[in-house]
């Protein structure tokens, strides 16, 4: 009998609800502290791997591996070369289902650069000063600024919705020019460089693969018009390499907020941390997490799929093609 391990939290009636319909295979659920013991005879025989972690050697000893299902659109921590050269593995994700949550992060720090928040936060160092104060004169309202939205998946399509509701120009910027209802204007990637000098706010909400890096960095930083908000959540070179020339760039911007994520974190040295208008958060903006188990749904459904040989039926298959490079799901 082959292996379904479960590198991901489930309840033990969600283990249960596995191994009934599923009698085919045995399901192995380890916290993560615990995977170091699984011994190389029983990597030989995991077929399948529902989590979003797996190194390089563990990847040599699952001979029988099949299939992955990571319960995130993050791939980073899968050995996405290794993993293109063996070919024979199929891999699925699920899609964002903290979008809700994303969203609400985005418009959150949105709304309190416009109405300046954190420099009134500063008000108890002077307070005999405060009505003095030059912020009065620089409060803003959402309504009628333009909303530049670069990454149209689920928390992209949410953040637009709500810069609309909140009487927002709209523009999405996508892989290919698509339509999507709560946009003004819908362009590609490539037309980005035209919208960025005229945009009161920038959100930029991307899959967290290596692919979309380029996708925001110095360039589009440079562009973008003194006193505007950012906020962005994905992967982007500025977190690394970039980061020292892109410290003075922030300063001319209102505000930004950079929500780091944990697997990309940014380097205690880095000269971003000392950037006065610039907020960085620890990969918290999809939280607190959706109890929608929508991961689990989705796992269960494809492992129907995969049973009966219907691979093309199975939702998220990622394009191994391209996995070296990044991924990206169908």
């Amino acid at each position: 009998m082959n292996i379904a391990l479960l590198r991901v939290p489930l309840t033990l009636g969600e283990i249960d609800q596995l191994a009934h319909e599923f009698p085919q295979f045995l399901f192995l659920s380890y916290p993560e502290a615990q995977l170091k013991k699984i011994s190389p005879e029983h990597w030989a025989k995991v077929e399948i791997l529902f989590g979003d972690r797996l190194t390089s050697e563990e990847l040599s000893q699952a001979e029988a591996l099949k299939w992955i299902h990571s319960p995130t659109s993050h791939l980073s921590r899968l050995p996405l070369e290794e993993l293109e050269v063996k070919e024979n593995v199929l891999v699925t994700c699920t899609l964002e289902e903290n979008a809700p949550q994303i969203a609400e992060f985005v418009m959150g720090a949105f709304l309190a650069f416009a109405k300046q928040f954190f420099r009134w936060s500063q008000a108890s160092d002077f307070p005999a000063l405060i009505w003095d104060a030059k912020w009065r004169q620089k409060m803003e309202t959402l309504q009628n600024k333009t909303l530049v939205q670069i990454g149209m998946e689920k928390p992209g399509l949410l953040i637009a919705k709500k810069g609309l509701e909140s009487g927002m120009k709209v523009i999405s910027i996508d892989l290919e020019k698509t339509f999507h209802p709560f946009c003004k204007k819908n362009l590609s990637i490539k037309e980005l460089h035209s919208v960025l000098p005229s945009a009161d706010y920038v959100s930029v909400t991307l899959p967290m693969t290596r692919e979309y890096n380029h996708w925001f960095g110095l360039k589009e930083l440079e562009l973008m018009k003194e006193d505007a908000v950012l906020s962005l959540i994905g992967p982007t070179r500025i977190l690394g390499d970039q980061s020292k020339d892109a410290a003075p760039l922030f300063e001319k911007l209102r505000g930004a907020v950079i929500d780091a994520p944990f697997f990309t974190p940014l380097s205690p040295s880095s000269p971003l941390w000392k950037v006065p208008n610039l907020l960085i958060t620890p990969g918290v903006s999809g939280r607190p997490k959706s109890e929608e188990r929508e991961a689990f749904k989705l796992f269960r459904s494809n492992l129907r799929d995969y049973l009966h040989g219907n691979f093309i039926d199975m939702k998220h298959i990622v394009d191994t093609q391209v996995t070296f490079e990044g991924s990206q799901a169908l």
